[in-house]
């Protein structure tokens, strides 16, 4: 979160179209949960299948 903090990184993450935010280990799994759920929900939809 330091590191997060610091302007230099916030510019150069900007750079690569990246939004920099800290929080804590709890609130990052739980956006990697909805994450997951939702490219399965699209890919559902889509009919994707692996080949």
């Amino acid at each position: 979160m330091k590191a997060l903090a610091n302007p230099e990184v916030k510019k150069k993450m900007a750079e690569f179209g990246s939004e920099p935010v800290g929080d804590t280990p709890e609130h990052f799994a739980g956006f990697l949960a909805q994450d997951r759920k939702m490219w399965a929900d699209v890919i559902k939809a889509a009919k994707i299948t692996l080949d």
